[in-house]
């Protein structure tokens, strides 16, 4: 289907993604802003979730590893991150990300 994540990343190596602000194509959606499909060393930093944005970021992929998120302000989303289960458990790390409230 065409027009649905705002950046789709699949089969890469060393992507760096720095300043992103926005989120999925159309609000009726629920896909994610930015989907990342058999990537590694990925660094995601100081970048936005806009308003109404239903994932931020969706790994997939058993050949996803070292994923970096740092300085983003995810606090507009409804789901920060998706990782699927075929992912290693250690494949993405965070550090000082404004995350979306927990709780009702």
């Amino acid at each position: 289907m065409k027009w649905t994540s705002a950046l789709s990343v699949e089969d890469a190596k060393g992507v760096e993604i720095d300043g992103f602000s926005g989120r999925q194509a159309y609000l009726s959606r629920e896909v994610p802003a930015i989907t990342l499909k058999n990537v590694s060393d990925v660094m995601i930093r100081d970048s936005k979730a806009a308003e109404g944005t239903a994932t931020f970021l969706k790994l997939s992929g058993a050949d996803s590893h070292d994923i970096c998120l740092f300085g983003n302000d995810l606090r507009q989303a409804k789901l920060a991150i998706q990782v699927d289960p075929d992912v290693e458990k250690w494949g993405v790390q965070g550090l000082d990300n404004f995350m979306p409230p927990v709780g009702p």
